[in-house]
């Protein structure tokens, strides 16, 4: 019976060392707007990449109900400046970074509102790590973003994002 309960114990130690050696670093997004500290749940985190466009995004910000989204012509790491309002995704993208709040208690004629860099509206979208291997990217944020119709609003958003999985397209 001792022997049975040492084969038990050893055979359950190797299956969870296995296990816990596989587990691979979850993704995470995390940040500020207007100094206001918000997570994303994994799962609402993406990443596209065509070749020369990196689309990274974050839905579901808590505790807002909003998106990030960043535009980036790239290959690679580096520091990428956002200054454009406008964007073209076939293979060629000006540099871009949006905020879209999906419901803003104050905005209740409308339940979308949508902020974006531009010329006077600037930030650095810095990619830190981009592992076409294991389709994984890492970096930092921060820009100014104006709100697109209907006012002058601006939000300042800073932040990071860690081992983001890259869909290939």
């Amino acid at each position: 019976m001792k022997m049975y309960s040492h084969i038990c114990i050893t055979v359950i130690c190797i299956f969870a060392l296995t296990f816990v050696g596989c587990t691979s670093k979850q993704a995470s997004f995390t940040g500020e707007v207007n100094g206001v500290a918000f997570e994303v749940d994994p799962e609402f985190t993406h990443a596209k990449y065509n070749g020369s466009v990196l689309t990274i995004g974050a839905t579901q910000m808590k505790p807002y109900l909003a998106g990030i989204t960043f535009f980036i012509n790239t290959n690679g790491p580096g520091t990428y400046l956002c200054n454009e309002e406008t964007f073209a995704y076939n293979n060629h993208a000006h540099n871009l970074a949006w905020y879209n709040v999906i419901g803003d208690p104050h905005n209740r004629g409308n339940n979308s509102i949508l902020y974006s860099t531009n010329r006077n509206n600037t930030g650095t979208v810095i990619i830190t790590s981009f592992d076409e291997e294991n389709k994984k990217v890492s970096g930092t944020f921060e820009f100014r973003a104006i709100r697109k119709e209907g006012g002058s609003d601006v939000v300042n958003l800073k932040g990071a994002f860690d081992n983001v999985t890259i869909e290939y397209e």
